[in-house]
């Protein structure tokens, strides 16, 4: 049985400056033929890093949908 060499790498980020600075990251992984990259936006408000990722075609695969309902911050932080 053939063992499979290739690596997962998930890139989490929340803020328009998490976008900013993980972007280059995550398009350099994607020119890696042995990992796989996985990109997650956890923001809180999910259109602050949206005209980053629109520029350097990276598309998040997931999200959490952590805000819901108030916005007390004790509340988003349990949901995280």
């Amino acid at each position: 049985m053939a063992v499979s060499t290739m690596k997962t790498v998930s890139v989490v980020f929340g803020t328009r400056p998490g976008a900013v600075k993980l972007a280059p990251v995550i398009l350099e992984l994607r020119k890696r033929r042995d990992i796989r990259a996985r990109v997650c936006a956890a923001a809180r408000h999910r259109g602050m890093p949206a005209p980053v990722l629109d520029g350097s075609r990276i598309e998040p695969g997931a999200g959490w949908g952590l805000l819901r309902g108030g916005r007390a911050p004790a509340g988003f932080a349990a949901r995280v």
